[in-house]
């Protein structure tokens, strides 16, 4: 429940949506457990998106396409079981991290940093010079050692990072599939998924 609560604090009062509900009404109506008996996501982020709907209620966006939505999929087989396949393939927790990768201190970069890929290239020397001077093996051993510390260092740092991007493939592959449904809704859902027909060419040609 914290991971999911995360995605909520990021989010409250930036969307348009309103006051949430404060922590202590919140604990006060149960609403953990009210939760937890709604669940019925089929994806980390499906779980985050609705722990937030609760918390914004109710004033959450884009009533009247939210609404159109559920009866889309209360009444349409076929579209529920293609948008369930799609939002399947998210179900890593690694996930719930998917949201902090689009803050602006995700990842931190500092002038020093430039010494990694220096590093890295400076290996490349010892390797060759080996053939033919035994003695740059002793270099090549000092490299492997700072290359080390570097990787342990970093792994710090990034390790979370790392399996937060593994995850956007499968996110740009549901979005692609969920995007048919604004086709199929006469663009009743369209405040809801505009934005996959907008920024989902352009996330597709960065990755």
């Amino acid at each position: 429940m914290d991971v999911i609560a995360e995605y909520h604090g990021a989010r409250a009062g930036t969307d348009g949506t309103g006051e949430s509900i404060d922590d202590r009404t919140w604990d006060d109506l149960l609403m953990d457990d009210v939760f937890a008996v709604l669940d019925r996501t089929e994806s980390t982020l499906g779980q985050q998106a609705l722990y937030h709907r609760l918390r914004s209620a109710p004033t959450g966006a884009h009533l009247e396409a939210f609404e159109a939505l559920v009866d889309l999929m209360a009444t349409d087989v076929s579209a529920r079981e293609r948008a369930q396949a799609a939002l399947g393939r998210l179900r890593n927790p690694a996930g719930y991290d998917l949201w902090w990768l689009a803050q602006p201190d995700a990842i931190e970069s500092r002038p020093w940093h430039v010494i990694f890929p220096i590093v890295g290239a400076a290996m490349c020397l010892p390797i060759v010079l080996a053939f033919v001077w035994p003695g740059t093996l002793f270099l090549l051993l000092s490299g492997a050692t700072v290359n080390l510390y570097i990787r342990v260092y970093s792994a710090r740092r990034i390790g979370a990072l790392i399996a937060s991007f593994r995850m956007i493939e499968p996110l740009l592959s549901a979005a692609d599939a969920l995007g048919s449904l604004v086709a199929m809704s006469n663009h009743a859902l369209a405040p809801l998924l505009r934005s996959l027909d907008e920024d989902l060419p352009d996330l597709s040609n960065t990755g």
